[in-house]
């Protein structure tokens, strides 16, 4: 099967998931937040191909200004009613409670690094949590189901803020590593500015996936499927990327992020 025949059949594949959830569901709505990135264009491109245009709604959720025109870029193509087009500032929401929590104070002020990194995440995922309840509060007011845009790369190093961007209702490329997705961009025609930009969370200025991973998604990708899919040890991946162990770590360190939350048994004995 060729590139082009096998991206056709996950499309149609995933149009059929789309529309037998809503059915099952009794929804007609789908509301998905756009960041601007190529997960979330890849996403609104597949909604595109099973429901019509009037029930896709389009939300967009900056702290930062810049990202309105990367926002636009990927909607533009699809002519949505101007109705569905949501644009949404969370910068108050998210200065007042980084300010009760003297966030933004100790990164901007402090001389200390160990600072100036953690008060980053931590005001990262309060961005990922606003933009969480700004998004299914439209969800109820519209009665649409929230559509996800984790890919399996993504899944795999829980490279996420959990109750924050991981929240939805259904997923669609979960199951497409990032490398894969950025090849369905391809086929689903998303444009190219969006494809080659550099992946970022938008969570701080200048923010990339890569550079705050380390290693590139090529690489991840590369190790994932080898020692994931093809049940390959870490030390014979070792042998060619050098990164697999790092790469490998991040997915074990972040493994309670898939099991949380931790619940009480019955029986302690158990």
């Amino acid at each position: 099967m060729s590139e082009q025949n096998n991206y056709l059949t996950i499309s149609l594949q995933i149009k059929k998931h789309i529309q037998h959830l809503l059915q099952a569901s009794n929804h007609k709505r789908i509301i998905i937040a756009i960041s601007g990135g190529i997960d979330s264009a890849v996403a609104l491109y597949l909604l595109k191909e099973a429901i019509l245009l009037k029930n896709i709604y389009v939300l967009h959720l900056h702290y930062f200004r810049d990202s309105i025109s990367k926002f636009k870029k990927v909607i533009e193509p699809l002519n949505l009613p101007k109705e569905n087009i949501l644009i949404y500032s969370i910068t108050d929401a998210v200065d007042i409670i980084a300010k009760g929590l003297q966030i933004k104070e100790g990164f901007l002020h402090s001389g200390r690094t160990d600072l100036i990194s953690i008060d980053k995440v931590r005001l990262g995922n309060i961005m990922a949590r606003v933009r969480m309840a700004y998004l299914f509060d439209q969800a109820k007011k519209l009665n649409a189901l929230v559509c996800g845009t984790e890919n399996r790369t993504e899944n795999y190093l829980a490279y996420f803020t959990r109750f924050g961007d991981a929240a939805s209702d259904f997923e669609v490329i979960n199951h497409l590593y990032k490398t894969e997705v950025r090849a369905l961009a391809k086929h689903l025609h998303v444009p190219q500015e969006i494809i080659d930009a550099p992946p970022s969370a938008g969570l701080w200025d200048d923010q990339t996936d890569e550079t705050e991973l380390g290693v590139t998604y090529e690489e991840i990708d590369q190790v994932l499927r080898l020692h994931f899919d093809e049940k390959r040890s870490i030390e014979d991946v070792e042998l060619e990327f050098n990164n697999a162990r790092k790469i490998l770590e991040i997915v074990e360190r972040n493994r309670f992020k898939h099991e949380v939350p931790y619940l009480m048994k019955k029986d302690l004995s158990e």
